[in-house]
């Protein structure tokens, strides 16, 4: 627990009726909790949570924070019970001396990701295309779309059927043929290049100024495919996406699961520094 405790009703009062209590709204509203900074070790671990009075537990509704207002909001749809709450999750395969220990922390307090078991994450290990659909349904804060797919090998009961639709709606995901989406496939560093850029585009983000010299400095920037080197070469202006070593970039090579949360909090980042 991070702050005080909110409930939040809204009532209509009018004399010599009933009261009218307002449970749902029509549109979602942002909700703006004030938190305690001595009681927020890592204020980017912060988030609203939502009381569920059936199954007892904190809810995750959303996280955007404002440390120099010293706020905590997110856009909820209902009333109910509030609070900013710390998530602090650990993975005993992720030490606190791993380059992505904080990273994992903090998208793991967003919700975005999760690990492989309740207390492994296999930051090595590779993302899948239709994972990588579910982070950016996640992060973009989209609703999971139950419309269906062009995309034949998506069965519309699989767990991320829904996710697909969504982000393939939104244009930020395409299938590697207008029918396959290859969703058990892992997806490559050139293949999140270009996922991640149309996500960010998604956002409102701008793109870099061009710069033909970008990769230059990477001996196999001749491996990226020509449909994917302009999204390669904005994510590295960016900052989104660095090289697997100096001269290296690995466009081919399968994006591990460290790596992608990495990009996805540069790309999270961004939006809040535009105040988004």
């Amino acid at each position: 627990m991070a702050g005080t405790v909110y409930e939040l009703q809204i009532s209509a009062v009018v004399q010599t009726k009933p009261v009218s209590r307002l449970e749902k709204f029509s549109a979602p509203v942002v909700l703006k909790l004030p938190y305690d900074a001595a009681r927020a070790s890592d204020p980017d671990r912060l988030g609203i949570y939502a009381y569920n009075e059936t199954s007892k537990t904190w809810d995750f509704v959303g996280a955007k924070v404002d440390k120099a207002a010293g706020t905590v909001s997110a856009a909820v749809t209902a009333c109910c019970t509030f609070a900013v709450l710390d998530y602090d999750k650990s993975f005993a395969d992720v030490p606190e001396d791993h380059w992505a220990h904080r990273t994992l922390k903090v998208m793991a307090s967003k919700h975005i990701v999760s690990g492989v078991t309740e207390h492994e994450f296999n930051p090595q290990g590779a993302t899948t295309r239709a994972e990588f659909a579910a982070m950016l349904v996640r992060a973009l804060g989209l609703k999971a779309s139950p419309s269906g797919t062009p995309f034949r090998d998506v069965e519309p009961k699989a767990w991320y059927a829904d996710a697909i639709a969504a982000v393939h709606e939104a244009g930020v995901v395409d299938g590697v043929t207008g029918t396959s989406f290859a969703p058990g496939e892992p997806v490559t560093r050139e293949q999140m290049a270009v996922m991640l850029m149309r996500a960010y585009a998604f956002q409102g983000g701008k793109a870099a100024e061009p710069d033909a010299q970008q990769l230059a400095a990477y001996r196999d920037a001749g491996q990226i495919s020509a449909w994917a080197e302009d999204a390669v070469r904005q994510a590295v202006k960016l900052g989104f996406l660095q090289g697997q070593a100096e001269d290296r970039l690995a466009p081919q090579v399968h994006a591990a699961r460290a790596e992608v949360a990495q990009v996805l909090l540069h790309m999270i980042t961004a939006a809040d520094a535009r105040g988004e």
